[in-house]
């Protein structure tokens, strides 16, 4: 197998997400509730984000451990071929429906349907716990050739599945797939392939500058001003839906949209991260007319309300129902690099969950509002990423 080529400024990318991951857990309580042994009824998405990231400096550090005491480097993986294949397809569609799988296996089987017939003793329930998460974890040494199968190196993947596993139990299954996605995207961000250039610092002026007319808009056109932007109190109603925010009108939800559209894209080329969204066999694509833009915005926005219907059946959670619908638009997407797959993963989850709360709590028309007003401020954009292409 082939060594992963990735640019040097992929570890940078790493340590920013890691950074935003541990902020956004910090703000949400999760590691107030982490450190707390996780207690119930605590924000559930807050716990989760501040375990992604003990998982994957778990996993690291212990790497780097073995290295040290064996005077050996890792093996490759399969992953090696995954990576190194990931030119122009959808990369996240493969990670989710896997993510899925592995969930079902390892926790759904073994800590939902089994204890479920059996009616287990603590010492059966344990048993369970260390065969579906042994067996998940022996699984991967099939990644590596046969000289090379040792269960030292698939230790991370145990601590990593008994993670997973206390948060099925406290949180249920779609919080573990987005646990283990959230892992796999860390990691997944060190593979950049794409270099620097003078046009990320033009996208990035433009996002700013439209991040920070939404802040006007919204100084102008909200009475709430103070509520909307309570950061803390906004994380903890999307994760829980302990609260109300029916006080915000659908003009605040505009602006609200379109900054965290905006602020994240800045966010994303500030990280360095590739291209979330590439072109197919190297087309160049023509300006949006204004009929496509109109028919676009009619179909994203029942494409998305049909999106969190479906969704609201299968989680009472707010926010567990906007992660899903994220994860699921995710897939769509074609990228290069595991840089540009994990950047759709934690930059475009929260413009779809402030859509879904803009959907569940100003319905349709906001919906399609706040749609459209990205769309709007995208075409300036599109004219920009041309000229400087």
């Amino acid at each position: 197998m082939a060594k992963i080529e990735s640019h040097p400024a992929g570890a940078y990318t790493f340590l920013c997400t890691c950074v935003l991951v541990g902020i956004a857990a910090y703000l949400m309580d999760g590691w107030k509730a982490l450190f707390n042994l996780i207690p119930d009824g605590s924000n559930p998405v807050g716990t989760v984000l501040a375990l992604v990231l003990v998982d994957v400096l778990a996993s690291l550090i212990l790497g780097y451990f073995f290295h040290f005491m064996t005077s050996t480097s890792s093996p490759e993986s399969a992953l090696v071929d995954v990576i190194n294949s990931m030119e122009g397809k959808h990369n996240f569609s493969l990670f989710f429906v896997a993510s899925i799988f592995e969930e079902l296996y390892a926790r759904w089987l073994f800590l939902g349907v089994l204890p479920t017939v059996l009616n287990p003793t603590p010492l059966v329930w344990w048993t369970l716990v260390v065969l579906g998460n042994g067996s998940w974890a022996l699984f991967h040494l099939l990644n590596y050739e046969k000289k090379d199968r040792r269960v030292i190196w698939i230790l991370p993947q145990l601590i990593g599945g008994l993670i997973f596993s206390l948060v099925y139990i406290k949180f249920g299954f779609l919080a573990a797939v987005f646990c283990h996605l959230g892992a796999n995207a860390l990691i997944l961000s060190m593979h950049k392939v794409e270099d620097i250039i003078d046009k990320d610092i033009w996208l990035g002026a433009y996002s700013v500058l439209v991040a920070g007319v939404s802040v006007l808009f919204l100084f102008i056109m909200s009475k709430n001003f103070t509520y909307v932007y309570d950061l803390v109190t906004l994380l903890n109603i999307m994760s829980n839906g302990s609260a109300q925010l029916s006080y915000l009108t659908k003009w605040d939800w505009v602006g609200i949209a379109v900054l965290t559209t905006y602020f994240f894209k800045a966010i994303s080329i500030l990280f360095l991260y590739d291209a979330g969204m590439v072109e197919v066999n190297g087309l160049e694509k023509d300006a949006p007319k204004p009929w496509e833009l109109a028919l676009g915005l009619v179909l994203m926005t029942l494409l998305l309300s049909g999106l969190y219907t479906l969704a609201s059946v299968f989680s009472p959670s707010t926010m567990m129902v906007c992660l899903l619908c994220s994860m699921l638009m995710c897939c769509l997407f074609r990228t290069n690099s595991g840089s540009g797959t994990a950047r759709n993963f934690w930059l475009t989850i929260p413009k779809f969950a402030v859509l879904g709360l803009a959907w569940q709590y100003g319905g349709l028309e906001t919906l399609a509002l706040a749609l459209g007003a990205i769309f709007v401020t995208y075409i300036p954009l599109f004219f920009l990423e041309r000229e400087l292409a």
